[in-house]
């Protein structure tokens, strides 16, 4: 008998989890809604790579939608597609920025009331093994990156008093 080919081990995905003092739907309306103000659409974004500045992001309110950022003189670039829309519950979309979509890893924000103003939000972001042998050096990339858009960036703009 032949042994089997080895296959690749998977790599652990990106966990983050903050608390936020608001409710599980106004938490995910910030998330998937208002993206454009509180992405770090300066330094994060695909817009630059083609010399114009990013503006805004869109997650397409319903599963099939696209997730795209919109450039200064209108261009649209895609990062991917909504596989789940459930407000106050869950948010998941497919993630592949400058790759092709069959590459795509994926995202997934769950919310999760733990009191009637205070809601869990975890990210899993997972299926770097897509990327091949950038996968592992990728997820460490992205590992810090969400430190700063979701750790820093998104619960920072939750936070606020005046939203």
């Amino acid at each position: 008998m032949n042994p089997s080919p080895a296959t690749e081990s998977a790599i652990a995905p990106v966990l983050k989890s903050i608390v936020i003092a608001r409710d599980a739907l106004t938490c995910f309306r910030y998330f998937a809604e208002r993206a454009s103000v509180w992405w770090p659409l300066a330094t994060h974004s695909l817009s630059p790579e083609h010399a114009t500045r990013a503006v805004s992001v869109t997650f397409e309110p319903r599963a099939g939608g696209r997730v795209y950022e919109t450039a200064e003189d209108g261009r649209q670039f895609d990062w991917g597609k909504v596989i789940a829309w459930e407000p106050g519950r869950r948010l998941a979309f497919t993630w592949h920025l400058a790759r092709p979509p069959e590459q795509s890893t994926r995202v997934e924000i769950t919310f999760t009331a733990l009191a009637s103003n205070s809601t869990r939000v975890d990210l899993e972001h997972r299926d770097w093994e897509k990327w091949g042998k950038d996968g592992l050096d990728r997820r460490g990339k992205y590992d810090q990156g969400w430190e700063g858009v979701f750790v820093a960036g998104y619960a920072q703009y939750c936070k606020r008093s005046d939203i």
